[in-house]
């Protein structure tokens, strides 16, 4: 028997309007709807120097990221969490998003390994991101990325919550 394995090309792109809504389409199909970006979100991410990136199988978006830089998104996130403070060399890494028919194959994991590599290599000495706690990937992500701070937001999601889910999250930062 013969194992056959996937080819995937990865794509670092700017903040721009046909890459985000590249990124956009791929949250569409694969996100609960809570988590789509809003018009306000898509707006703020235009005017921020974050960058995405983007998975590829052939002509296929088959997962994808964004990230920003803390400090250009405060005002923001900081509505989202009131006590989240963004500090000078941050990076926030926004969700991540794996087509449903290839989670579990590393992509997502390689994708965060590349935000972490390109915002070293922008300068960027820290990291922030909000990740579920319905999920095993925030575990996954706390050995890769060894958080120097965590703490859990209960109902950080109410919409996820009135769909029955758990809406909470672990907030987690880490130095690069």
């Amino acid at each position: 028997m013969t194992d056959v394995y996937r080819v995937y090309r990865y794509k670092k792109l700017e903040l721009s309007k046909e890459n985000l809504n590249l990124l956009c389409e791929l949250y569409e199909s694969t996100l609960p709807e809570c988590m789509h970006l809003t018009e306000y979100e898509y707006e703020l991410l235009l005017e921020t120097s974050g960058f995405i990136i983007l998975a590829f199988e052939g002509e296929e978006i088959v997962a994808g990221t964004h990230a920003v830089p803390a400090k250009e998104m405060e005002m923001y996130l900081n509505i989202l969490d009131h006590t989240f403070e963004a500090k000078v060399g941050q990076i926030h890494i926004c969700s991540v998003a794996v087509t449903k028919r290839l989670q579990g194959n590393g992509i997502g994991r390689r994708i965060w390994e590349m935000v972490l590599d390109e915002s070293e290599r922008r300068g960027f000495t820290s990291t922030s991101a909000y990740l579920s706690t319905s999920f095993d990937w925030h575990k996954k992500v706390a050995r890769l990325n060894s958080p120097y701070d965590k703490k859990i937001i209960q109902g950080f999601w109410s919409e996820l919550e009135a769909l029955g889910e758990n809406g909470d999250v672990e907030y987690q930062e880490s130095w690069l």
